[in-house]
């Protein structure tokens, strides 16, 4: 409820009832369950913060790997420089930890993904960056198989799909309009969900939310730091949310 004005933009969707004391405004195909004029009692609550486990240190700085428009690439797991993609091209990972300074993808990339040896590990010291219409697929195992942790920010754009958990513990978090998340997603920055998002909470096992990580036996080493208020959400028009939490798995 609001004592004021309620306005929705397109294709936002309230499942429920909407009080309002000013003027509900509604976007094209935007609806709400119900609504009334009336006042609203506001009782904020208070918001402790979210304890983060420590970002993870480890080194990168391997070969670099540079490929232009339309280019297919395999890398096995292990540490690479930065790894800079054109547009159309395919990515081929699998099983293992991988360690790249930064990522940056052009539009239109499949990433396809192999589970069939265990779980895929990315560690990124700096920024990663999708291009719109990342396609991603998955050869066995699921998204709790999956882990992205990058000490810079994490950008997935417009009409994508992302597999795993993504932990940025000192950038910001961005999912572009019209993408579909199966994962967690955590930041020690800003979180910035566009409109048209789909959200299936499934969580990798190599992060805990209890403010531990798990990643000793990986190849990093967990620095101790005092915990991170997690996450400021802006720019949600519409998000579906299906699933329930699912727990850690023990290790």
């Amino acid at each position: 409820g609001a004592n004021g004005n309620v306005t929705l933009e397109s294709m936002a969707k309230v499942i429920g009832h909407v009080t309002h004391s000013g003027i509900l405004s509604l976007g094209a195909s935007a609806s709400v369950g119900s609504s009334s004029v009336g006042s609203s009692i506001v009782a904020p609550k208070l918001f402790g913060g979210l304890m983060l486990p420590a970002a993870s240190i480890f080194t990168a700085g391997g070969t670099d790997v540079i490929k232009g428009d339309i280019q297919s690439t395999t890398l096995a797991p292990g540490t690479y420089g930065d790894l800079t993609l054109g547009n159309n091209n395919a990515l081929n990972l699998g099983s293992g930890a991988y360690y790249f300074d930064k990522i940056i993808a052009g539009d239109n990339l499949t990433l396809t993904v192999d589970l069939s040896g265990g779980d895929l590990l990315l560690y990124i010291l700096g920024n990663v960056n999708f291009g719109m219409n990342l396609n991603f697929s998955l050869i066995n195992g699921t998204a709790d198989n999956i882990y992205l942790e990058s000490l810079g920010s994490f950008a997935l754009h417009a009409n994508s799909k992302w597999y795993g958990t993504v932990y940025t513990p000192y950038g910001n978090l961005t999912v572009g309009p019209t993408s579909d998340i199966l994962g967690s997603l955590y930041s020690g920055g800003q979180i910035e969900i566009k409109r048209i998002v789909s959200l299936e909470r499934h969580l990798s096992s190599h992060f805990n939310d209890d403010g531990q990580n798990d990643d000793q036996d990986n190849g990093v080493t967990v620095i101790p730091e005092p915990y991170s208020i997690a996450t400021l959400l802006t720019g949600v028009s519409l998000i579906y949310v299906s699933g329930r939490n699912k727990k850690p798995k023990s290790q």
